[in-house]
């Protein structure tokens, strides 16, 4: 189920109205975003400011790294996704030190 529902958001995302592909991607994928945010911050505000940086960064130059998501490689899109968000989690404390 994950694949063919992957395959259709990324075909999604790469049409010239990515709008509702996107809108589904966070429907389905917020909680697990969420919670790779949340280990890294405790506090709600810091929470919230992460989690507005990796959906910006997850859409940034027409969903670059989302497009970049190897379908038939061997990771599944959620363990995939949890690695990247967590490389972005890292991005932004970054940012604020």
């Amino acid at each position: 189920m994950e694949t063919e529902w992957i395959a259709r958001i990324l075909d999604s995302l790469r049409s010239g109205r990515p709008t509702e592909a996107w809108a589904e991607f966070l429907q389905t994928c917020s909680p697990l975003i969420l919670r790779v945010v949340q280990s890294f911050h405790y506090d709600p505000d810091s929470n919230a400011d992460c989690y507005l940086y990796v959906c910006e960064q997850l859409c940034r130059d027409r969903f670059r790294r989302l497009l970049r998501f190897e379908q038939h490689g061997p990771a599944s899109f959620s363990t995939w996704l949890q690695v990247v968000v967590c490389n972005l989690c890292l991005d932004w404390r970054r940012i604020l030190i």
